[in-house]
């Protein structure tokens, strides 16, 4: 993660204009293509990253249209979707085949699919391989890259968080690439992604089905009903989140955080949580620690339309200019307040008066 970010931060010239979405899409496509299959996917990165859109495109296509056509009519959607598809599956497959010449350990998922028993001993077809793979290869992609653009977004509109999160990088890392070992220290850029997650969550609305009869708050649910719930309504709710429009990192100090009423907050759903959650995570830390350390990205765009699709993309390009930075000098840094000062958050379902107040103090960044 972090190789690959510095990486692609050594394509980007001084002064350069980039589309963020587009340039981040191209980071997690390789960091995913080498945590899933241990294969660096940049020679083929547009092809698939036009692969795996015109996918999501199609399903969510699918998934919203008011007469859902069957996939295997022949209509122009459908045709770029099931080649999307096929492109994919046809890649998956080349590397599950050549895995099978290969008897080393790549330390990838990818090679734990392969290595997997049931209970009676009986490996995964090659064919639940590919469909577990490619799961996890596009919503692993989808996910992270939506949420960084929002996030490198969110930041340029909010310089005082920026430099915060610059002066604590630049405090631990003093210029060298970071380890998994320092994320620890580097709290306040996670609280970055969280914060970010929160406005923007990568999967705006999720459903489950009642497996039984439930009575909510006056309202009946037969077994089997569809609930829809969004995280991205519950993330702006002022009860949990006062001020919620407004980009605050300190809500997710450790002490903030403990504080939130479970699902408050829930940007990789709730019951069943998406699998990769912890993955996104660590991709987001990391990416943002070792790019805020090489560059800064600023833009002059207005916030942009957001495009609903499975997941929230921006609906047009979020154009970045580029300045590196050079060096890793560490100066002081005044405190900045949060909306934690002169607001108290209000739980409705929480013990006692259902009124907490949340820590008033922003947490020294270093």
């Amino acid at each position: 993660m972090a190789d690959y970010s510095e990486q692609i931060s050594r394509t980007w010239k001084e002064g350069q204009e980039i589309d963020v979405h587009n340039e981040m899409n191209r980071l997690i496509l390789r960091i995913v293509g080498k945590t899933v299959f241990d294969a660096d996917v940049l020679s083929e990165a547009d092809a698939l990253g036009s692969a795996l859109t015109k996918a999501i495109c199609g399903f969510n296509s699918q998934v919203r249209a008011f007469i859902p056509l069957a996939i295997n009519w022949p209509t122009l959607k459908n045709i770029g979707y099931r080649r999307a598809v096929q492109r994919l599956n046809r890649t998956v497959r080349e590397l599950i085949n050549l895995r099978r010449l290969d008897d080393s350990d790549h330390r990838d998922l990818l090679t734990m699919l392969m290595q997997a028993r049931y209970d009676d001993g009986a490996a995964m077809t090659d064919k639940q391989i590919r469909d577990e793979a490619v799961t996890m290869f596009m919503l692993g992609y989808e996910t992270s890259a939506s949420a960084l653009t929002w996030t490198w977004f969110l930041l340029s509109e909010n310089p005082k968080a920026y430099e915060r999160m610059r002066y604590e990088v630049d405090s631990v890392l003093r210029g060298r690439t970071p380890t998994f070992a320092d994320l620890l220290d580097l709290p306040y850029t996670l609280q970055v992604f969280k914060e970010g997650l929160r406005l923007y969550p990568s999967v705006y609305m999720f459903s489950c089905r009642a497996v039984r009869s439930v009575d909510i708050d006056g309202y009946y649910f037969p077994a089997g009903s569809i609930l829809v719930f969004s995280p991205f309504s519950m993330h702006r709710s002022p009860d949990y989140f006062p001020e919620p429009e407004l980009f605050d990192p300190d809500r997710f100090s450790r002490k903030n955080e403990a504080l939130l009423p479970m699902h408050a907050y829930m940007p990789f759903g709730a019951g069943r949580i998406c699998i990769g959650n912890r993955c996104a995570m660590l991709n987001g830390h990391m990416v943002l620690a070792t790019l805020a350390q090489r560059v800064t990205l600023h833009t002059w765009q207005p916030l942009p339309e957001r495009n609903p699709m499975v997941t929230l993309r921006p609906k047009r390009p979020i154009r970045m200019l580029v300045k590196h930075r050079s060096g890793s000098k560490v100066r002081k840094l005044q405190p900045q307040a949060s909306v934690y000062a002169s607001a108290a958050a209000v739980c409705p379902f929480s013990s006692g008066s259902g009124h907490e107040r949340l820590d008033a103090t922003p947490r020294d960044a270093s």
